[in-house]
């Protein structure tokens, strides 16, 4: 969480529970069949309340060159003087026979945004 966030009402809970929601998602989504992961459009989103703010709950998939599939999930919030920022990311790779947490120098370079 960056330092700045301490300042925005309710920063720190607002986090905690983006990370919360980002996982509970992805649980969903780890709960699927290969082959209904490999059916996700490319990218959803929804509006989700927390501590009484209004984020997006972005899903990303991504189908890689070697077969394999990116899921990850994104919440960002929005303020009127930051425009939008993101509060929580996290996903997974789904290849057949395994399933793994992606790291962050993955996320970061896997252009979901």
């Amino acid at each position: 969480m960056g330092s700045w966030l301490r300042f925005y009402p309710g920063g720190r809970r607002l986090c905690h529970e983006a990370a919360s929601s980002a996982r509970e998602r992805l649980g969903d989504l780890r709960d699927l069949s290969e082959s209904e992961i490999g059916e996700l459009p490319e990218c959803t989103d929804e509006e989700v309340e927390l501590t009484g703010h209004t984020v997006a709950r972005i899903t990303w998939h991504e189908t890689k060159e070697d077969g394999s599939h990116w899921v990850v999930v994104q919440v960002w919030g929005t303020g009127f003087i930051l425009g939008s920022f993101m509060l929580a990311q996290e996903g997974f790779a789904c290849s057949p026979g395994s399933r793994r947490e992606l790291e962050v120098e993955e996320l970061l370079s896997g252009g979901f945004d």
